[in-house]
């Protein structure tokens, strides 16, 4: 069985994989899959601090097998460097022994599924206002190689690869899994909560539109928007952990 859910941020929102709050996960093997769609954030710190560790060990002490999408909130200079292994038919970081970083530009094959994988977001809180008590305002900047890394965006060389790694499946998958989504969803999105989440434009956005015009799919899922919601074959996800 392969599951997906959206952002943990870290050991923050980890908490939806307990077995309080997921008590199906406890009835899964090493067999079963668990994919997190970005904004993972254990791979972190270097050298890796005591809470990065601890939740690493927690998360790999669990039934499944821990599948990772990189989102905007991630180490890229770490995950670059984790070693590289050949599962699902495709490249991957390995982590742990049971926790996965599957990479940009890949079509896995998953429990006879086929699943193209294209992370990565901009970050829109690399700069934000935080209101004093005498009522001034406090500018916080993030810092590049220090909280936010510029690989959060694609490059020219992953964007090759996703476009030759689908042309040998004559452009067609059963899944698409993204941190963010296509421009398309992002501005129904925004129609019917009305609402403007400051993310459009992405480059990303901008790439999965453009595979998304000429790929043929069955459902896409995605996270980085810290909500649930579906429209047509696209799936938002947070809270929400849901068989695929």
């Amino acid at each position: 069985m392969t599951f997906i859910t959206g952002d943990i941020h870290g050991y923050i929102d980890i908490h939806k994989l307990s077995s309080k709050e997921w008590p199906e996960g406890c009835n899964l093997t090493k067999n079963d899959y668990l994919i997190i769609s970005g904004d993972f954030g254990l791979v972190w710190s270097d050298p890796a601090k005591k809470d990065e560790i601890f939740w690493l060990e927690w998360l790999s002490n669990k039934p499944w097998t821990t599948l990772v999408i990189d989102g905007n909130h991630e180490n890229h200079d770490l995950l670059a460097k984790l070693e590289i292994v050949e599962k699902f038919g495709g490249l991957v970081g390995k982590i742990t022994d049971s926790i996965f970083h599957l990479k940009r530009g890949y079509v896995y094959s998953i429990e006879g599924k086929k699943i193209f994988t294209f992370g990565g977001a901009e970050s829109t809180d690399k700069e934000s206002k935080i209101l004093k008590s005498n009522g001034n305002f406090k500018i916080i900047k993030r810092i590049e190689g220090k909280d936010w890394w510029a690989g959060e965006l694609p490059t020219e060389e992953e964007k090759n690869r996703a476009w030759k790694n689908l042309k040998k499946e004559d452009y067609k998958v059963d899944i698409i899994i993204g941190h963010t989504f296509p421009q398309r969803f992002i501005d129904k999105y925004e129609a019917i909560l009305k609402i403007s989440t400051g993310r459009i434009n992405d480059p990303t956005s901008i790439f999965l539109e453009e595979i998304t015009d000429v790929v043929k799919f069955d459902k896409f899922y995605g996270g980085h928007f810290h909500d649930d919601f579906e429209i047509d074959k696209y799936r938002l996800l947070f809270d929400n952990i849901v068989e695929i």
